[in-house]
């Protein structure tokens, strides 16, 4: 089976995101995260109680504590904003057109495992490589580390038996 696509920006969006859901699985780390952030926002909320308590103890002072919540909470708004626009710039500016990614990409799939051929590059993979696999309703992963796949957009099927017969040679890997 031959197939020719060009990935898209929204698809590695995809890939990322499903990356990120798959190594917090396979580091266990959900758990170790739960009480990070759950010891991290304890002293927050005792800073809180602990201004609203002044809030309320020194009404003399309230004018300069609403100043300073407003500063706090402009200037969280403001971190917010610029986290967001840096994942924004530098997901713009990741890739190239002429890339390995977004340029056109065809894959060779048969019994024997893969062939990728790309802008200016070529790989082979037999099945054993491919450690995992997942797929979405937009593409089939196919990963051969834990962090990198072989993407395939389900749209380059000409039909599903073609799908089902990709994973029965992913299940004998």
């Amino acid at each position: 089976m031959r197939f020719t696509f060009k990935l898209s920006k929204a698809d590695y969006v995809a890939f990322q995101a499903l990356v990120l859901r798959r190594l917090t699985k396979l580091s266990g780390a959900n758990i170790k995260l739960f009480f990070i952030n759950l010891f991290a926002w304890i002293p927050i909320g005792i800073a809180f109680a602990a201004y609203a308590v002044l809030y309320r103890k020194y009404p003399v002072a309230t004018d300069d504590l609403t100043v300073i919540a407003i500063a706090f909470e402009v200037g969280w708004v403001l971190m917010s904003v610029g986290y967001f626009y840096r994942k924004y710039a530098y997901r713009k500016a990741m890739f190239s057109q002429q890339g390995r990614f977004l340029s056109e990409q065809e894959l060779e799939i048969s019994e024997e495992g893969i062939l990728v051929r790309g802008y200016c590059s070529e790989a082979s993979f037999r099945w054993p490589a491919i450690i995992d696999f997942a797929e979405d309703n937009k593409n089939l992963y196919l990963f051969i580390d834990n962090a990198e796949a072989i993407l395939l957009p389900k749209a380059a099927l000409t039909s599903s038996e073609q799908l089902s017969q990709i994973k029965a040679w992913l299940r004998t890997r």
